[in-house]
């Protein structure tokens, strides 16, 4: 697998950064699982780690980030959350949104691979941090 390409910036400063990671991403599978064979970097990006996203993203980031990431929005968030800890300002400097509908993505190509009352959960601690 190739390492990303950093993300395109906005040429609007206040324009925000739009990170939507490829369907294995945002269903929560690795690359090489079997359901993830023919979609791998098809709708965005791969990530699998925080090197993939360092790659996303080689320099601190000013705009706000979105990230439309289904049922893998927290885990990306706590990614961002670790990469910003090495800019100025850590994470407490990070601006954006998590755009991650719990019960949608019940339904929804990206089901995650756990119930809609443990999504609920993860989107409650993830509004609590």
């Amino acid at each position: 697998m190739t390492e990303p390409s950093p993300l395109p910036r906005p040429t609007d400063s206040h324009a925000p950064i739009r990170l939507c990671p490829d369907l294995p991403t945002r269903a929560g599978f690795d690359s090489d699982h079997p359901l993830a064979q023919g979609l791998v970097g098809e709708e965005g990006p791969t990530i699998a780690h925080l090197g993939d996203l360092a790659a996303l993203l080689p320099e601190p980031v000013s705009a706000p980030l979105v990230i439309d990431a289904d049922a893998t929005g927290p885990w990306l968030l706590a990614m961002l959350a670790a990469l910003a800890e090495s800019w100025p300002g850590g994470a407490a400097a990070l601006r954006g949104a998590l755009c991650n509908d719990a019960l949608d993505l019940c339904r929804g190509p990206a089901t995650p691979p756990w119930s809609g009352e443990a999504a609920l959960d993860l989107a409650a601690d993830t509004l609590s941090w």
